[in-house]
């Protein structure tokens, strides 16, 4: 039942019928999905409240998911995913997920999603600190920040700059983290 859970059937009749005198046994297998469920709703909750963010808090739009859409495993894992992210890039490298609770309403064949998130602390850039340069010139690292000193950390703009770095080709490795 796990299998069809994951596909959005939560209430599948599943039965099976054991023949034979001596092996090999007949088993005949009957299986009915039942109705599809679908996503009725889908609630973002931060812990310890909503944080000041400036350039505002994901909504389920931003999750990638539709209410009334089939409530299949894959997509609302892929949501947080997605949510994560999105926050990764706007000021909370440290988000996370830190708990979901699924509830299914069987009599109107829909699913309730409550995901909480762990925001920690906004996050801005600031002065960038270069260490372990070999024969290299800290301009080389220096001209290719890919944000100014005092905005929102943006997790897409490290990842700018750290493959901006890597197809110089100059450098074995590249590692940007926020402290």
């Amino acid at each position: 039942t796990a299998v069809m859970a994951s596909k959005g059937y939560y209430d599948p009749d599943i039965r099976f019928e054991v023949t034979g005198e001596a092996t090999p046994y007949k088993v005949d297998l009957s299986i009915d999905p039942g109705s599809r469920y679908t996503l009725a709703a889908y609630e973002i909750v931060y812990l310890g409240g909503a944080p000041d963010a400036p350039l505002g808090l994901p909504d389920v739009a931003e999750s990638g998911l539709e209410i009334g859409e089939p409530a299949v495993a894959d997509r609302i894992a892929g949501a947080e995913s997605t949510l994560v992210r999105w926050l990764h890039n706007r000021g909370f490298p440290y988000a996370e997920v830190s708990d979901r609770l699924v509830l299914a309403n069987h009599p109107d064949h829909d699913i309730w999603v409550q995901v909480t998130i762990k925001t920690g602390p906004l996050i801005r850039f600031g002065e960038l600190q270069i260490e372990g340069l070999v024969d290299v010139l800290p301009v080389v690292v220096e001209r290719n920040i890919a944000w100014e000193r005092g905005d929102v950390f943006d997790q897409s703009k490290v990842e700018v700059m750290r493959n901006r770095l890597l197809d110089a080709n100059v450098f074995e490795r590249v590692a940007i983290r926020p402290e």
